[in-house]
C-alpha cells in the first residue's frame, strides 16, 4: 500500500479521531459519516475505513483496508462476507490493565457487599454483615490473550490462583496453569471467578450453554467479552438454580439490553453498558498510524487480523 490519503471515519469517535490525526499535520483528507449515511461513493473515494462496526447496508468491497476503533473485531468477520483482499487492522490500547481493573472491581464489590451496603444507607440502616475475602479464591479465566492475561494479572496481584483456558492449552504467564478448550471443565468445577475473555469466534459462539454451565459449582461469571458467547436462558437458569452465585456482564447478544429482559430484575446480576475498556482516540490514531507506518515498509502490520481466526 503505496499511499493512505482519503480516510472515511464513521459512527462514534469520528470526530475525535480525526481531530488527533490531523494533528499530525500527515496531509489526510477526511469524511465523516454516520453508519447509515455511507455511500458507495464514499467507499469508492477511501482508501481506508475506520470505524468500530461496518457501515449499514454498504458493501466494503473495494476498500484496501479497514482499521477497526476496538480490540475486538468480530463486527466485521463473525457470520460477514469479508471480502479477503481488504485488509483488517485493529485498536491496541491499554485494555488488558482496564479491564482488569474492571473484573476486581466486581469481585471486591460483591465480596465486600457493596451493594447490599449501599442500599441498607438508603434505608438508614446499620446493616452488618461479614465480608468475604478475595484473597486465595480460584479463578478461571476463558481466553489467554493481551486480555485475559491482564485480568489475570490483577487477580494474582491480590492473592488469587488463576487459571486460564485457551484453545491450545499452551503455558503462558501470569497463569498458574492453562487448559485446552476440550478440558474446560476441570477448572470451572473448581472456580469461584470465571472470568470471559474470548474473541467471538465459530468456536466460541454460545460456548457458555446449558450443557457447560452444569459444570459450575457456585461460581461468580465477568463476561466481558461477546453476549453471544453465553446463551442468556442458560444463564438467568443457571443463576436462578445456584449454580451461578451472581453475574457481572458488561456485554449481550442484543444491546442496548432491551428492557424486557429479566437480567435486569436479578439481584446477583450487575450490569454495565459496554464500557469495561473505552478506545480514546490517541489510541486509535497511534494504532493506525503504526500500522500506515509498517505498511509503507512493505511489511504486514503487527496489528492485522487473521480473518479465518477471527482475531
Amino acid at each position: 500500500m503505496n499511499e493512505v490519503k482519503n480516510i472515511l471515519l464513521a459512527g462514534r469517535l469520528k470526530e475525535e479521531v480525526a481531530e488527533w490525526l490531523e494533528g499530525k499535520r500527515m496531509g489526510f483528507e477526511f469524511r465523516l459519516r454516520e453508519y447509515k449515511e455511507v455511500t458507495v461513493g464514499d467507499i469508492g473515494w477511501a482508501d481506508v475505513y475506520i470505524a468500530f462496526y461496518p457501515p449499514k447496508g454498504v458493501s466494503l468491497a473495494g476498500v484496501k483496508w479497514v482499521h477497526a476503533l476496538g480490540a475486538g473485531v468480530d463486527f466485521f468477520i463473525f457470520r460477514q462476507d469479508w471480502p479477503k483482499e481488504t485488509l483488517l487492522t485493529r485498536t491496541k490500547g491499554d485494555f488488558g490493565n482496564r479491564i482488569g481493573e474492571y473484573c476486581v472491581a466486581r469481585a471486591l464489590a460483591v465480596t465486600q457487599n457493596l451493594v447490599e451496603l449501599w442500599e441498607a444507607q438508603w434505608r438508614h440502616e446499620w446493616y452488618r454483615k461479614e465480608a468475604g475475602l478475595l484473597r486465595g479464591s480460584q479463578v478461571a479465566i476463558v481466553g489467554t490473550g493481551e486480555v485475559g492475561r491482564g485480568i489475570a494479572a490483577k487477580f494474582k496481584a491480590l492473592g488469587c490462583p488463576v487459571e486460564g483456558i485457551s484453545i491450545s492449552g499452551k503455558a503462558v504467564k501470569p497463569f498458574d496453569r492453562v487448559f485446552g478448550r476440550d478440558e474446560i471443565a476441570e477448572p470451572l468445577k473448581k472456580a469461584e471467578w470465571i472470568v470471559l475473555a474470548v474473541p467471538l469466534t465459530e468456536e466460541s459462539y454460545m460456548m457458555f450453554n446449558e450443557s457447560l454451565l452444569e459444570n459450575c459449582r457456585g461460581a461468580y461469571l465477568i463476561n466481558i467479552a461477546r453476549g453471544e458467547v453465553v446463551d442468556e436462558d442458560a444463564l438467568v437458569e443457571a443463576l436462578d438454580s445456584g449454580r451461578l452465585w451472581g453475574a457481572a456482564l458488561d456485554v449481550f447478544v442484543e444491546e442496548p439490553l432491551p428492557a424486557e429482559s429479566p437480567l435486569w430484575e436479578m439481584p446477583n446480576v450487575l450490569i454495565s453498558p459496554h464500557i469495561a475498556a473505552i478506545t480514546s482516540a490517541e489510541e486509535a490514531g497511534e494504532s493506525f498510524l503504526a500500522c500506515l507506518a509498517e505498511l509503507q515498509k512493505g511489511q504486514r502490520p503487527k496489528l492485522a487480523v487473521d480473518s479465518e481466526k477471527g482475531y
